[in-house]
């Protein structure tokens, strides 16, 4: 059996939606055009090893595929290079923010926060749209933040949820919590009004057969490029540290009241 959250099996999935006839779509290209469908957004939050981030970027870009890459400030940016490099094969840089965690819930100080590290992602980027990180084992919900404000107010042109949350005609696919729409998957979840989260999937494999025999008008992945890796060192390891992450999210949870 060959193994899963591969590069490889990562390409299989591209290439089955491309085949089905999905016009590939970045956030913000996708707010934009809007249509013709159906068409598939693709949006990858890059949390940690942005040198994954890189490599799948290249993959996409084989296939003639532009996505949006999103990335923390501090340590997300320990290698901008790897920003530059993105954004020079023609794919959208997001800024993935995680203020209200960073800032212990002060509103004020999140917004601040959110203002300079805005500031500092675009000195590298054009930036147009943000997208929240979970950060699943803080008691602070980052979405949270546009309840006193809105991303025009930062001269952004939508967020990865805010924008979509009454997008009822599309489905939803995450691969947080290593595996796809797995009930691991804390926060990064979207209301009842919008996009539909069938499943859980026991692999991409059986993802990629739903796909084929459901086509859906929109169909919103998203997908963390760390996780995918074809070494078998690099894909054991990362095996290992999504489980002890999975297990702390059963141990540290907090109550529903805290989560999306």
């Amino acid at each position: 059996m060959s193994r899963d959250f591969t590069l490889n099996k990562y390409g299989e999935l591209l290439e089955a939606l491309q085949q089905a006839g999905y016009r590939m779509l970045s956030v913000g290209d996708f707010l934009v055009q809007k249509g013709p469908l159906p068409c598939a957004i693709l949006r990858h939050d890059v949390d940690r090893r942005e040198a994954r981030a890189m490599t799948m970027a290249l993959l996409e870009k084989a296939r003639g595929i532009h996505s949006t890459y999103y990335f923390r400030v501090g340590r997300g940016l320990g290698k901008a290079e790897v920003v530059l490099r993105i954004r020079a094969l023609g794919h959208e840089v997001g800024y993935h923010y995680e203020v209200l965690s960073k800032a212990g819930g002060d509103r004020e100080k999140a917004r601040k926060i959110f203002g300079d590290e805005l500031s500092r992602l675009r000195k590298m980027a054009e930036v147009r749209t943000a997208a929240m990180h979970g950060r699943p084992l803080s008691p602070w919900n980052n979405l949270s933040f546009w309840e006193t404000c809105c991303p025009e107010d930062f001269g952004l042109m939508g967020e990865a949820y805010l924008s979509f949350g009454r997008l009822s005609q599309a489905v939803y696919l995450s691969d947080t919590g290593r595996g796809w729409n797995s009930g691991k998957n804390l926060r990064d979840r979207f209301s009842p009004e919008g996009p539909a989260m069938p499943g859980p999937f026991s692999s991409t494999g059986e993802l990629i057969h739903f796909l084929g025999k459901r086509p859906f008008p929109v169909v919103y992945l998203l997908v963390h490029p760390n996780r995918w890796t074809s070494r078998a060192g690099s894909w054991l390891l990362q095996w290992g540290e999504d489980a002890c992450v999975n297990w702390l999210k059963r141990k540290l949870k907090r109550p529903a009241s805290t989560r999306s």
